[in-house]
Formats: structure tokens, sequence, C-alpha cells
């Protein structure tokens, strides 16, 4: 009987955590980090979210599709959204950008120009240039 409590406190402390976490995270798709606005405004007024066709996000949506069927997705989401849309794929959040004012304000926001991981993997080869910097070094 005291194994059976120890079980049951044990699982609804671990749904009680995964409530919390889901605050920050999309658990269900691998523990995506939520996308939030700085001012707290609801993120559809901004970018609605693409619906997946599972529970699990975006992250299944693009199983066992070739490169046109992926493109032909994208193009279906773009349709139904009518602006730029974010999924929640597998451990991250993608803003799909189809609207030229947001990707304009997108390109020329300075502090969003960062590099990727690959890039601090291939800095000691290619030194700091161009191709490495950020835009703050490059001032």
């Amino acid at each position: 009987m005291a194994g059976f409590l120890l079980v049951l406190i044990a699982i609804g402390s671990f749904l009680f955590w995964l409530y919390q976490l889901n605050k920050d995270y999309y658990v269900l798709a691998f523990f995506s980090p939520r996308v939030k606005t700085k001012d707290g405004r609801p993120l559809e007024s901004i970018a609605p979210v693409a619906k997946g066709r599972t529970i699990f996000g975006n992250c299944f949506d693009l199983f066992g599709l070739t490169d046109a069927e992926a493109f032909e997705n994208a193009r279906q989401k773009a349709n139904e959204t009518k602006k730029s849309y974010i999924e929640y794929n597998m451990t991250l959040p993608v803003y799909n950008i189809i609207d030229a004012e947001v990707a304009e304000l997108v390109l020329n926001d300075q502090s969003l120009i960062t590099k990727s991981f690959t890039y601090d993997f291939l800095q000691p080869a290619l030194r700091t240039g161009l191709l490495i910097s950020t835009v703050a070094a490059r001032c």
C-alpha cells in the first residue's frame, strides 16, 4: 500500500512538473521553447501558430514527404494563415516569414544577426572575418 502511494505521489509530481514546464516549453513538441512577446500580448495577435497534423506540434508534418511535398506543405500553411507564421518543430520554434514587411524588419534588425553553432566550429580554421563575425564585431 505504501509503495502504491509513493508511485501515485511520484506520478502526480511528474505531471505537475510537466504542467509547469508547459508554460515555457511546448512539451509535446519535444520541449520546444514557446515564443513569447515582450509586451505580454498574445502571440496569435502578432503571428499565428500553424496547426500540426498530430498533438506533437509540427514535429511529424514533414515525415515521409519529398522536398517538393514539403515545399507544398509550407505553401499550404502560408495560404491558410495569410501571413508569417510559427511552427513548433523538434526542440525549436521556426518563424516562417512570407511577408515582405516582416522580412525587412527581421533582416534590418542588428540584434537578430547571429551565427549558428556551425560557425563556432569553423572559427578556428576561418578566423574572425566577414563570414564569421557578427554585426557588432564589424562596427
